[in-house]
């Protein structure tokens, strides 16, 4: 948001919903949102989080998602880029998120969108990715949803990065 106001463009965040199927029912909210844009975006950036890793809500369906909300994307016959962003690795089920970090790479390879892999780009093959990705004190047993701030960063410079191509 901060590099947007920088360069003295608009920038729209649309809260997820929440409940069950949360990409499948972001579906709707996206497409009420993509119609009440004026004028229309010249870049969209879709980032799911967690949620859907969460409550299992399985790669086909999610990756489906996807399909529907950029296929909304281009039906407007804007040239609005795409950038989607796969879901940050979970610290509780590592593996179950890696499953929809490529689901969302494979979509973005089908429909030639920008893709950032959160789960490359946060875990980096250390062993305590954890606790560098979420800034969590060693002695404590909770995590937490979003990133670090420093991860924050480290995600906002992959999106910048995949938006100068």
């Amino acid at each position: 948001e901060q590099r947007l106001k920088d360069e003295n463009r608009p920038f729209q965040f649309v809260e997820r919903t929440t409940g069950l199927l949360p990409t499948l029912a972001d579906v709707v909210l996206f497409a009420r949102t993509l119609q009440t844009l004026n004028p229309a975006p010249d870049v969209i950036v879709i980032c799911p989080g967690l949620a859907d890793v969460q409550q299992a809500v399985g790669e086909r369906d999610f990756a489906r998602a996807f399909d529907v909300m950029i296929d909304a994307i281009r039906a407007t016959g804007h040239s609005t880029r795409i950038v989607i962003v796969a879901p940050p690795p979970s610290p509780r089920a590592p593996r179950v998120s890696r499953l929809y970090a490529e689901a969302t790479e494979r979509v973005a390879r089908d429909h030639h969108v920008a893709f950032v892999d959160l789960d490359a780009l946060l875990t980096q093959g250390q062993a305590d990715w954890v606790r560098a990705a979420y800034a969590i004190p060693e002695s404590d047993g909770l995590y937490y949803e979003n990133p670090a701030e420093a991860a924050q960063r480290r995600i906002a410079d992959a999106i910048g990065k995949q938006l100068q191509r």
